[in-house]
């Protein structure tokens, strides 16, 4: 085998040591993660909504995972409607808090902040553009990592790499149109690899949330 080849083995395996190790460090340092690591797919549903604010369980196979509860107050809620900022915990079984959102008030452009450990993670920001909906998913820096292309119908994510290669979807299940128009209840389906780092599986989830604040608030 060539050195140049040899070579490009070694930093590959070093790169993926190197990942599994920060993978392991940070679902041991926050109670709560161990479990996400290791899935592909996760259910978010809206439990309710109204002037106590918006809450979700995000769980899978059955299991629950974390709920979140928005941090708000009715007056927030009759100012500022779907555009209201909030702040939520995400907690797990045990009452471990394991991440945090934050999204202010949207004047101009929209944008949600996650935490883990009080540690700027991921910045969620929606992208300007004409027709179909797109939310870029950034790193702590506010560095590019992956994007959500929605439809027309805003009902169908794509969750995507920054090179526009697909890899995972957000998609709301839909519950006939009764229930869409006269209930606060809202279901989705979100999808990613299983390696994907898991502070972008924690963000992807989130993106989920803006989604239904954004398109979906009865």
């Amino acid at each position: 085998m060539e050195p140049q080849t040899l070579f490009k083995i070694r930093n590959y395996l070093k790169y993926e040591r190197h990942k599994e190790a920060e993978q392991y460090i940070i679902s041991t340092t926050v109670p709560g993660l161990e479990r996400l690591i290791r899935l592909d797919s996760v259910n978010v549903n809206q439990k309710g909504s109204g002037f106590k604010g918006n809450k979700y369980i995000v769980h899978s196979g059955g299991e629950q995972l974390f709920h979140l509860k928005e941090d708000g107050h009715a007056l927030t809620f009759l100012a500022h409607g779907s555009s209201r900022g909030f702040h939520m915990d995400g907690v797990d079984n045990l009452g471990h808090h394991v991440f945090s959102l934050r999204r202010p008030a949207v004047f101009i452009k929209d944008k949600v902040e996650v935490y883990l450990n009080k540690t700027l993670v991921s910045i969620i920001r929606k992208e300007a553009t004409f027709v179909t909906p797109v939310f870029s998913i950034n790193d702590g820096q506010d560095a590019p990592m992956l994007r959500i292309k929605g439809d027309m119908s805003d009902y169908d994510f794509q969750v995507q790499t920054a090179k526009k290669v697909t890899i995972g979807k957000i998609k709301k299940k839909f519950r006939g149109l009764l229930n869409e128009m006269f209930t606060y209840k809202d279901d989705y389906v979100v999808t990613f690899p299983t390696d994907l780092d898991v502070r972008f599986k924690i963000a992807v989830i989130s993106a989920c949330i803006l989604i239904d604040y954004r398109y979906h608030e009865s």
